[in-house]
């Protein structure tokens, strides 16, 4: 079931970081070592929300690469939500825009949402007790191509498609 979200999903980046590095104006920037920093063995970013009571282990170059947003969250039925902002670099001019999103569904409402045909809202992340865990991502890079910001964007997304969250109870 996991696979039949990520493998479109994970196609729908690269389409995505193919199409930005097309541009004849984009910086020549190898994002692959970057990505695989994140593969190092026990080297995650951790996150806790308090108000949804999880734990999240993130690629290790999250690291300082965001700032994250509790807060109820009733799209598609969920409960609640955490919203993972990047942060540009101090005196860029761009604003911060989304880079994930982690939901809490009802397990009925997930079940509703995961058996509708079509791109799927999130990826399940873990299902524990009656609550899931899933994951959003951007459609496509909000920045400008060929510039810092979406470079390190693409790092960020990618690092996650890579190595998804992973989550724990507390």
């Amino acid at each position: 079931m996991r696979n039949r979200f990520v493998c479109p999903l994970l196609t729908c980046l690269l389409a995505v970081a193919i199409g930005a590095c097309a541009d004849k104006a984009a910086q020549e920037t190898d994002i692959t070592p970057a990505i695989a920093a994140t593969a190092a063995p026990n080297a995650y970013e951790h996150f806790e929300s308090q108000q949804g009571r999880f734990a999240a282990d993130f690629p290790i170059v999250w690291r300082g690469g965001y700032r994250a947003i509790e807060h109820p969250d009733s799209l598609a039925g969920a409960r609640f939500g955490v919203e993972f902002v990047f942060k540009p670099e101090p005196g860029s001019k761009v604003d911060p825009r989304t880079l994930a999103v982690i939901r809490i569904f009802p397990r009925a409402t997930w079940e509703k949402i995961a058996g509708q045909p079509g791109a799927p809202i999130a990826v399940k992340l873990l299902a524990n007790g009656d609550d899931v865990f899933a994951i959003s991502l951007p459609r496509a890079n909000p920045y400008k191509p060929g510039t810092a910001e979406a470079a390190r964007f693409d790092v960020l997304v990618l690092a996650i498609v890579a190595n998804p969250p992973k989550i724990s109870v507390r």
